[in-house]
């Protein structure tokens, strides 16, 4: 059998462990919505550039196309 005085130490170090655990979660959670934030930003700043690229493409088809027309 287990003391009171013995569940009590038990129980204080689990609490101890799961607020450690609680802490390092809080922490990657932190950094993936960091990594997420600049992924996304990222990937507007891709979905910018293949606009502009597209664009491009079009203009040049155009210019192409013109240049056979004459």
């Amino acid at each position: 059998l287990i003391s009171a005085r013995e569940q009590v130490v038990l129980a204080e170090k689990r609490h101890n462990e799961q607020s450690r655990l609680a802490e390092k979660y809080r922490y990657q959670a932190s950094q993936l919505e960091q990594e997420n934030k600049t992924l996304s930003q990222r990937q507007r700043l891709l979905d910018e550039e293949l606009i502009k690229a597209e664009a491009q493409i079009e203009l040049i088809k155009d210019v192409l196309i013109r240049e056979k027309a004459f």
